[in-house]
């Protein structure tokens, strides 16, 4: 009891740190008292698997190395939580005991500071994107690898609508908490929610809402890598696991499954499959209207070589670095549109159709399909080029609304498209469609 009651006091202070400062600080001591008061069943258990550890730490290292902190909680079979655990926990329990595995979470804080500033000084869209992508990256990282099957790391396919809520601002602290809330064979889906803290006054507010979701893909490091030497430090050896030879040969193998998830009741489970079903047969309509109407070339294009800044361990690019350089193309077409400062009002599935890897040529086009009174859609495609050969693919799409703010920065008329093709015409009929649909949304 002593020791747990020391264990809380400590927790409670680093707390007040955060309110105080805004920032999260990772106790040692704090640390170190938990591990030495889990079950000797646990200590045991994480012995045998030491390079699961090691091929996650790893893998999140290019994801760390852009925030300020990251703190990942994840449920575990002890009774004891801290208070920040429990809060953070969905309760996600399977009706039957012994079916599945438990939830996951993660939680990213951030600073905003200036350099993730948009002109009317907001957050940039495209940077609250990238870690709402980081967020649900590493929920889903951490799910896939409690189960018993090889180390592996999560791939962003899609990730549905995301609602921007009300505006952060910069000097604000950003918290981004998601966690895993349905699985298929092949596939997680994981939700997460942006809140955004005034460090001076301590209130919070939600402000971004999304869902996503990730396949699983095998880890696997070069012969030789800081992962090997890792790996081998802590078990002793070297991984038995066959190299695999290049990152593209692994991004293109076999997804792999994907163990079940513990559910609250059976309705949890029925309506995360209901809305699995609804987002494939949305990719279908999607495939669907570009066979009949093929894409047209953008109104604006980014042109961006993909870094290592860009990826995760395995050189993959990030998703999250994706769709920041989408939304700013995005902007940049309405922008031209409206003669407007403008800002992005919410976000369409976006499909990840191929992954895109370290060095590519990217190649990001936007365009305008469809207008209302005060709002605008802008569809965005991204092509990858490899420099070994001149073919370009298709490897995401997605569609970007937009609202044009005045000089007092409130929502303002925008000028009518100009529909002169065919293709125009059809692609204002499926953005009508779609905002139609928003408004029905909004009433219910």
């Amino acid at each position: 009891m002593p020791l747990k009651m020391s264990v809380m006091s400590s927790f409670i202070k680093q707390q007040a740190l955060v309110r105080t400062f805004g920032i999260r600080r990772l106790s040692t001591s704090l640390s170190s008292r938990a591990s030495h008061s889990s079950s000797s069943s646990a200590q045991a258990e994480s012995q045998t698997k030491p390079h699961r550890v090691a091929a996650l730490a790893l893998a999140s290292a290019a994801t760390i190395a852009t925030m300020s902190t990251m703190a990942l909680s994840q449920p575990t079979s002890t009774v004891d939580k801290t208070p920040l655990q429990a809060l953070r926990t969905q309760v996600t329990a399977s009706p039957t005991e012994g079916q599945g595995l438990p939830s996951t979470t993660a939680t990213i804080t951030r600073l905003m500071l200036p350099d993730s500033a948009n002109p009317a000084g907001n957050v940039h869209g495209g940077s609250i994107l990238a870690m709402v992508d980081e967020a649900g990256w590493a929920a889903a990282t951490k799910y896939i690898n409690q189960g018993s099957g090889p180390t592996a790391v999560a791939s962003l396919a899609r990730i549905e609508k995301v609602d921007f809520i009300k505006p952060m601002f910069i000097g604000e602290m950003a918290e981004v908490v998601s966690h895993v809330t349905f699985t298929s064979d092949h596939s997680i889906e994981v939700q997460v929610d942006v809140y955004a803290e005034n460090v001076l006054t301590g209130t919070k507010r939600l402000t971004n809402q999304a869902r996503a979701w990730y396949v699983a893909k095998a880890f696997q490091a070069s012969s030789g890598s800081s992962f090997e030497k890792l790996v081998g430090k802590l078990a002793g050896k070297k991984d038995p696991r066959p190299a695999i030879p290049s990152s593209h040969e692994m991004d293109n193998g076999p997804v792999l499954t994907v163990p079940g998830l513990h559910y609250g009741s059976e309705v949890a489970h029925e309506e995360g499959l209901d809305r699995y079903e609804r987002q494939k047969q949305q990719r279908i309509d999607r495939e669907t209207a570009d066979a009949e109407h093929p894409i047209e070339a953008g109104d604006a294009t980014l042109i961006h070589v993909l870094h290592p800044s860009d990826c995760h361990a395995n050189h993959v690019a990030q998703a999250g670095a994706v769709l920041k350089l989408m939304d700013t193309a995005a902007g940049v077409v309405c922008v031209r549109h409206c003669r407007s400062n403008v800002v992005t009002a919410s976000l369409e599935a976006v499909d990840f159709l191929q992954p895109i890897h370290n060095g590519e040529l990217l190649e990001v086009n936007a365009r305008p399909v469809f207008n209302s009174k005060r709002s605008m859609d802008i569809e965005v495609n991204v092509y990858a080029q490899s420099f070994a050969n001149e073919d370009k693919v298709l490897v995401a799409t997605s569609i970007f609304t937009f609202v044009s703010l005045d000089e007092r920065y409130r929502p303002q008329e925008v000028p009518a498209l100009e529909l002169d093709t065919p293709a125009k015409e059809a692609r204002f009929a499926q953005g009508l469609k779609r905002y139609r649909a928003r408004q029905a949304q909004r009433v219910n």
